[in-house]
């Protein structure tokens, strides 16, 4: 029993360590923007609370993603692929994910040319975390979702976890993560809206990982209805939080407080 408990408890261990330790990576980074950047004091606490809005936005994309794996209707487009190259490969589920986010990075860079800034680099750390995060809650998310109501509120509470996930990290405006700043550059060269654009990238993430599989006699398993829902619904629940609570969002992260302003 305690050579489970050790075997279970190790490796969340060296997950944790490594999510502390990208963490303390950037807000070292960001320290470092908010003084050469940010003059007043309130224009630093802004900053400070969009940090902290991107961070949470990081951490429900990645439990989002895990939880619509353990419903075991199908995982999300987001985590679909990584799963997929895990499988095929023996790759660590966090080490794919960071290797195919870096390779979304080059896209962008292929798409947007000269228009791609080099800060949004970025997310490249930030898929390192992306990463550690999504073998962490694999690791400490243990659910034999065996029940049909159990299935399907994980794959639902993913889906909203996936979307709010995503609205937060775009309103901060630090870098998107990797798969939606793809999603943005698809979008800014097709000129259509974020919600529709990432309905199309995701879908086209499905049928890669399908073929991947497919190809490697991996079968089907981890592709179900909650992969196809999540394809087609997270995008309109993104756009349906951005119509509805987009702009109070932006005003709690980029004005002061009504005690500052009263001041």
């Amino acid at each position: 029993m305690l050579d489970v408990i050790k075997k279970r408890t190790a490796p969340m261990l060296v997950c944790i360590i490594k999510i502390i330790y990208v963490n303390a990576l950037i807000v070292k980074i960001f320290l470092w923007d908010i003084r050469l950047f940010c003059k007043g004091v309130e224009e630093q606490m802004k900053f400070v609370k969009r940090i902290v809005i991107y961070l949470a936005g990081i951490v429900l994309l990645a439990l989002g993603g895990v939880l619509t794996i353990k419903s075991n209707l199908g995982a999300s487009p987001v985590s679909l692929l990584p799963l997929s190259i895990s499988k095929v490969s023996s790759i660590e589920l966090g080490m794919a994910a960071f290797l195919l986010f870096t390779f979304y990075v080059i896209l962008q860079i292929i798409i947007l040319k000269k228009e791609f800034k080099m800060i949004q680099l970025l997310q490249i750390l930030f898929a390192v975390l992306f990463g550690n995060l999504m073998n962490f809650f694999n690791d400490f998310i243990q659910i034999n979702a065996d029940n049909i109501y159990v299935m399907s509120l994980l794959c639902i509470l993913g889906f909203l976890l996936t979307a709010i996930g995503i609205v937060f990290t775009i309103t901060a405006k630090i870098v998107p993560v990797a798969p939606d700043g793809l999603v943005q550059a698809i979008g800014i060269k097709a000129k259509i809206d974020f919600g529709k654009a990432k309905i199309y990238l995701d879908c086209v993430i499905v049928l890669l990982a399908i073929v991947l599989l497919l190809l490697n006699n991996k079968g089907l398993d981890e592709v179900g209805i909650g992969t196809i829902l999540s394809a087609i619904l997270v995008g309109r629940i993104v756009f349906w939080i951005n119509k509805n609570y987009k702009q109070s969002l932006e005003e709690f992260m980029f004005t002061t407080d009504s005690l500052l302003q009263a001041k």
